[in-house]
């Protein structure tokens, strides 16, 4: 694997927390086990999603959000994950792609 500059490296983990140490965010983790508990994806599911986003962030240095990764994945549709965060964290969501 490439070696990133430690700037870059510090730069992210700042950003994002965990990032060069194959951690999630808490966030991330939240939302994951959120859609788990509500039967919208599988244990299997989301550690695969979690393991995927971590391996994009690593290879592309982007993050993926974790919602819009498991439609991708085809693990869910958009409506199912809108519905759980509605649910879950009693916020409005229309789309995946609302900050």
């Amino acid at each position: 694997m490439a070696s990133w500059p430690k700037a870059l490296v510090k730069g992210f983990q700042r950003l994002l927390p965990g990032f060069g140490r194959g951690k999630v965010t808490r966030d991330d983790l939240f939302i994951g086990e959120a859609l788990k508990r509500s039967g919208t994806i599988t244990e299997v599911q989301l550690k695969t999603a979690l393991d995927t986003q971590r391996q994009i962030l690593m290879q592309e240095g982007k993050a993926v959000r974790l919602g819009r990764l498991i439609v991708n994945l085809g693990y869910a549709v958009e409506a199912d994950i809108i519905e759980t965060i509605k649910t879950e964290f009693q916020i409005e969501v229309t789309s995946l792609t609302d900050d």
